[in-house]
């Protein structure tokens, strides 16, 4: 399967977390994987968090695919947006709608 170097994934993994990342390419053991955050629950509502915080978190990683339950799956677009703008500093301008009455 081929990836969109601009989309954002998310993995469910055998520890129950989400993992969010981009995917730059996949092998039969694994994905190569970049900047990944996992999902984390607040009174606010979700956020996220660094995956990995002792590992340089703009070199690549690999995801072992027997760690995995469920993915990849392309993320909810509320979520990638703030995935975006958190690893990019890029925020994301929706559409505006046209209101007709």
């Amino acid at each position: 399967m081929t990836y969109e170097a601009h989309t954002v994934y998310t993995f469910k993994l055998i520890t129950g977390e989400e993992l969010i990342c981009r995917i730059i390419e996949e092998t039969n053991e694994n994905f190569r994987i970049t900047k990944p955050l996992t999902l984390v629950p607040s009174r606010e509502g979700l956020g996220m968090t660094q995956s990995m915080f002792s590992a340089t978190f703009d070199k690549d990683a690999r995801l072992n695919k027997t760690a995995i339950v469920i993915g990849p799956s392309e993320t909810r677009k509320d979520i990638a947006d703030s995935y975006i703008e958190g690893t990019t500093g890029i925020k994301t301008v929706t559409k505006p709608s046209i209101i007709t009455g």
